[in-house]
């Protein structure tokens, strides 16, 4: 297997984003104050959730409309 160039990874969007959300976890970390760390890995769990309550609502939607 052929490493990538230098600074070019080939990802799929989904590990580019879990990548994106451990940065900003990172950036803070550095930063200080445990709290705000706390704070901002709730908020990206709770995103994550509703992104996938919203998807399964949607599906339910789509089959009900199916149906009738």
């Amino acid at each position: 297997m052929d490493l990538p160039e230098e600074g070019k990874i080939d990802t799929p969007i989904t590990t580019t984003r879990i990548a994106q959300q451990t940065d900003t976890l990172t950036n803070i970390i550095e930063k200080g104050s445990t709290g705000r760390i706390r704070r901002k890995a709730i908020t990206l769990k709770k995103k994550n959730a509703k992104t996938a309550r919203a998807a399964r609502l949607l599906k339910n939607v789509k089959n009900l409309k199916q149906k009738t």
